[in-house]
């Protein structure tokens, strides 16, 4: 109890630094959001592959010249879902989106965490709504993107025309392997119908034409030893018909080396998952607990 309090401790004063040196804006949310966007605008007509999802997408998926990884860290499924409406009109040839879905997706709500603030990049950047709109007017903050808009004249993104939204973990999980799953499942256990943005999705990919292709990511085997059988963690999705679902749960072929903490795979995982689900989207191999 006492480490996590000191960790929720210290990202609170990370944020508020932060904030100072940005002139009021959180640097480093707003660029999940801002950079992504950017860098997508410059690469939109060649692809056909989006990847959405919290931060096990964001640091375990590589996209290739044809993809892009708009995962960021705390997306829960409402903004996915959300990206997905917003992105597509700018994508032409897009055809195939990958979800990533985890332990804690089925509960997780961003805006009722203490990240809510994150909230607000997504309405000032990208025009998406608060999921509640009683929390938007209590919680939005109408200069934000004034004065985000003013740091980025003086503080001008540099993108390669490689970028595709890939990033690397860097810093290592403080917390405690129980900690993190009793965070998790609290999550996941807390009933509130977060699911649902992926019955919209599909229904949305439907409509467009698209692949929809839900991925649970792989994690360490004692994160997995503690959650408990893929059968109960996951039991919403297969309340879901039809929806195609890529399991990396029980995948054992990825070892403690291949992550950064308990649930984040490194480099040298991302390379490895990245390649196991390229091979699936093109028919060559298949899931570990697809189902169907």
């Amino acid at each position: 109890m006492k480490i996590a309090f000191l960790h929720k401790l210290e990202n609170l004063l990370r944020k508020y630094i932060k904030t100072l040196r940005s002139g009021g804006v959180n640097r480093l949310w707003a660029d999940d959001i801002y950079k992504k966007a950017e860098g997508l605008q410059r690469c939109q007509a060649v692809i056909e592959i989006l990847a959405l999802g919290s931060s096990h997408g964001t640091f375990g998926f590589k996209a290739k010249a044809n993809a892009f990884n708009f995962c960021a860290s705390s997306q829960d499924l409402y903004y996915s879902w959300k990206l997905y409406e917003v992105l597509t009109n700018g994508l032409p040839h897009l055809n195939t989106v990958i979800l990533f879905y985890s332990v804690f997706s089925p509960g997780f709500e961003l805006e009722q965490t203490g990240e809510v603030d994150r909230c607000e990049y997504y309405y000032s950047i990208l025009g998406i709504p608060y999921k509640t709109e009683r929390i938007q007017r209590e919680k939005c903050r109408r200069n934000i993107h004034e004065l985000w808009s003013h740091y980025v004249k003086k503080n001008p993104l540099v993108l390669s025309q490689e970028y595709r939204g890939n990033e690397e973990l860097q810093k290592i999980m403080k917390l405690s392997l129980e900690e993190r799953v009793k965070a998790h499942l609290k999550h996941n256990m807390r009933n509130n119908g977060q699911t649902q943005f992926v019955e919209r999705m599909k229904m949305f990919s439907e409509q467009a034409g698209h692949r929809l292709v839900v991925v649970v990511p792989p994690f360490r085997m004692d994160y997995v030893g503690l959650m408990g059988a893929f059968e109960t963690v996951f039991n919403e999705l297969k309340t879901i018909d039809g929806l195609e679902v890529l399991s990396f749960y029980h995948d054992e072929t990825f070892l403690p080396t291949d992550f950064v903490d308990m649930d984040h795979l490194n480099s040298n995982g991302a390379d490895k998952l990245s390649k196991k689900i390229s091979l699936y989207l093109t028919g060559e191999n298949n899931a570990n607990d697809k189902i169907s």
